[in-house]
């Protein structure tokens, strides 16, 4: 959500979007069921997600009781054009007009959805973040930090004064541990604040030629072909 709309500074019209958007249906339709329900800005396995927490369930009469403000009002919901992104986007726009919220959505092409989230130009986007170090600094500072609005990540525009303090200290702190636990304080504030619909994460699948030594797959898709041979 774009949090620069004075609509979304309500914390109930934020949680009733939430409410209203069955993910575990939209995991099973979109990706056929091949991921996990989101729980958080951090994936799992990226060190310092936090297991604890946890996504709002599907509740369409709680969720029209919370938007009851905003039957009649029409979203603007941006996304890319692949299919995966498209048809989260229409199944996202039936659940909100089942709650009286009509939804219009932008397809567009990956350069001019880039420009025209990183100026904050709609009410919501479909989006997504990997942190390819393996680390949250990478998953939650450029997205949620308030000095990284529009292109550095924080398209929704995000801004929590304890959010960026946490982040900071994170950044000067050698202990591994305090460090983790400061992630997961943060991450705990974020799905509070409902800012966010948290959908899923998406498993990647992958496979190697039972010919090919001495590679191994990282788990993020971006790897080391060098380090492979062929036998």
């Amino acid at each position: 959500m774009n949090m620069k709309n004075e609509i979304f500074s309500d914390q109930n019209i934020r949680k009733g979007i939430n409410l209203a958007i069955d993910k575990v249906a939209i995991l099973e339709t979109v990706l056929n069921g091949e991921g996990v329900i989101a729980n958080s800005p951090v994936a799992k396995g990226v060190k310092g997600h936090n297991s604890q927490l946890k996504n709002l369930d599907y509740n369409k009469e709680a969720a029209s009781e919370l938007l009851k403000n905003l039957k009649g009002n029409t979203l603007t919901l941006a996304t890319m054009s692949s299919s995966i992104d498209v048809q989260t986007a229409e199944i996202i726009a039936a659940y909100l007009k089942d709650v009286g919220v009509d939804v219009l959505i932008t397809i567009l092409e990956p350069s001019v959805y880039w420009l025209k989230t990183n100026s904050g130009e709609f009410d919501m986007f479909i989006g997504s973040w990997g942190s390819v170090t393996g680390d949250s600094d990478y998953a939650l500072y450029p997205t949620h930090h308030s000095s990284a609005f529009g292109a550095p990540g924080n398209r929704t525009f995000f801004n929590d004064k304890k959010v960026d303090e946490l982040l900071e200290e994170a950044r000067e702190t050698l202990d591994k541990n305090k460090r983790e636990k400061l992630f997961e304080e943060v991450q705990e504030i974020i799905v509070n604040n409902n800012s966010e619909v948290m959908l899923f994460y998406r498993d990647l699948n992958g496979a190697i030629n039972k010919k090919i030594k001495g590679f191994e797959m990282y788990p993020i898709p971006i790897h080391d072909y060098s380090l492979g041979s062929i036998n």
